[in-house]
C-alpha cells in the first residue's frame, strides 16, 4: 500500500513500481484505493522532485490529473474510456503496454505512465499546470514563462521573478523535448528531491473530462491534485 511513509523513503520510480492497480474488490473499494494512492503519488509529484531536460530546463509540477482504465470486462471494472493508450482505439490491435515512467505525449499534453507490464490496466498521470526554470537563463538561472496575446504576437520567451503556473499542458512541448533514438541515455530524466517536504495538495476533479460527453455530465473522480504553496521554495 502506498502511504505517506512509503513515499518518504522511496523514490518516485519505486513508488509508480509499487502501484499493483485497483485490487479485485468492490467498486467502491478499489475506487477508495486509487483515491488513497493517488493522492500519494500526486504528493511525491507534487513535493518530491522534478523533470530535469539536460542541463536546461526544470520542470516543476503545480496541478497532476490520474487516469485509470481497466481492461478486462467484470462486474466491477473501472472504465475511464478518455484515456488515449487503450485498447479499442485501433480496432482489431491490443496496444502493447508503455514501459514504467515513460513521457507519452498526446493531444492534452504529456502523460507519465505506470501501467501494468501484462496490459491489465492503463495507468498516468497528466502534467497539467507546471513551472519552468531555465539554467542558462540570466547569470544564475531563471524561472521562465511563454507569454502571448495582442502584446506578444506570437508569443515571448520572458524571464520571470518566482514561478509563473501555466496551464496551458500543451505548452510543455517547448521545454519537454529533445528525446534521444541513438541509443544513448535519454536527456529527460526524474529527480528526485534529496530530503523533501511534502504537504497536503488539494483535491479537485479532473478538467474537461465527461463520464457522457453528449449529456455533458461532468466525472465528479478526485482524481485531480494541486500544490497550493510557492514551488520555488523547495529549489
Amino acid at each position: 500500500m502506498i502511504n505517506e511513509q512509503y513515499i518518504a523513503s522511496h523514490g518516485l520510480k519505486e513508488c509508480l513500481y509499487a502501484f499493483c492497480g485497483a485490487g479485485n474488490g468492490s467498486i467502491d473499494a478499489k475506487m477508495f484505493t486509487l483515491k488513497t494512492e493517488f493522492f500519494h503519488l500526486a504528493q511525491k509529484m507534487l513535493y518530491g522532485g522534478f523533470l530535469q531536460v539536460g542541463d536546461d530546463y526544470e520542470i516543476y509540477i503545480r496541478t497532476v490529473e490520474f487516469y485509470y482504465h481497466e481492461e478486462e470486462e467484470s462486474e466491477n471494472q473501472i472504465q475511464d474510456p478518455i484515456v488515449y493508450h487503450r485498447n479499442g482505439r485501433f480496432p482489431g490491435r491490443d496496444l502493447p503496454p508503455f514501459p514504467m515512467m515513460c513521457l507519452h505525449a498526446h493531444w492534452s499534453g504529456y502523460d507519465i505512465t505506470f501501467e501494468d507490464s501484462c496490459g491489465r490496466y492503463r495507468a498516468s498521470a497528466l502534467i497539467r499546470e507546471f513551472a519552468v526554470f531555465d539554467r542558462h537563463a540570466g547569470e544564475h538561472g531563471s524561472w521562465v514563462y511563454w507569454f502571448t496575446g495582442e502584446d506578444y504576437g506570437d508569443g515571448c520567451y520572458k524571464t520571470v521573478p518566482e514561478p509563473k503556473f501555466d496551464d496551458r499542458s500543451t505548452y510543455l512541448q517547448f521545454f519537454l523535448n529533445g528525446f534521444s533514438i541513438d541509443g544513448t541515455t535519454n536527456r529527460v530524466i526524474w529527480k528526485d528531491f534529496k530530503s523533501p517536504e511534502y504537504g497536503q495538495p488539494t483535491v479537485k476533479t479532473r478538467r474537461n473530462v465527461f463520464l457522457d460527453k453528449e449529456k455533458k455530465v461532468p466525472c465528479d473522480r478526485p482524481w485531480a491534485y494541486r500544490r497550493d504553496d510557492l514551488l520555488y521554495s523547495l529549489r
